[in-house]
């Protein structure tokens, strides 16, 4: 959550004033900012714009449930548009239920095939890398083994 604090001061540096308080009360007391004081203040900067999206990528790699449960649930109070990218999570049907899923697999295939039309489609490599197809081939090959579809 402070991240996403520090991505909207940075795009709308006009909000400074909201979080300055905060900033200077803690900076004295060298303390840090509690959970409490980071919800509210991501809810104040994302009220005082006109329409904020958040995307969040790789939910999944949070540690805990618990952290993400906390997380999905301050987004839900925020009255902004949230897209996550994530591997499947039932936390997420729990946390949103108006959420709309979809569900997004990279094939082999796929990998294999945008690996070759970009190397074919590369400035630099594109002399030398269309008159030899099968190392091509097996260049796509190996980065899809080593993927494992990401």
């Amino acid at each position: 959550m402070r991240g996403f604090i520090h991505q909207l001061l940075a795009q709308h540096p006009r909000l400074l004033p909201l979080v300055k308080k905060h900033y200077n009360e803690r900076r004295l007391q060298r303390t840090g900012l509690p959970f409490r004081d980071v919800s509210q203040m991501l809810q104040s900067l994302v009220a005082s714009l006109d329409m904020v999206n958040i995307v969040v990528d790789g939910l999944d790699e949070v540690a805990s449930d618990k952290e993400k449960a906390t997380l999905l649930k301050e987004l839900k109070k925020l009255p902004a548009r949230v897209m996550i990218f994530s591997r499947p999570l039932q936390l997420h049907f729990r946390e949103l239920p108006s959420a709309t899923i979809f569900s997004m697999e990279a094939r082999d295939q796929d990998i294999e095939n945008f690996v070759i039309s970009s190397l074919l489609s590369h400035p630099s490599l594109q002399n030398s890398m269309a008159r030899v197809e099968d190392t091509l081939r097996n260049i796509a090959m190996k980065i899809r083994q080593k993927c494992r579809g990401m």
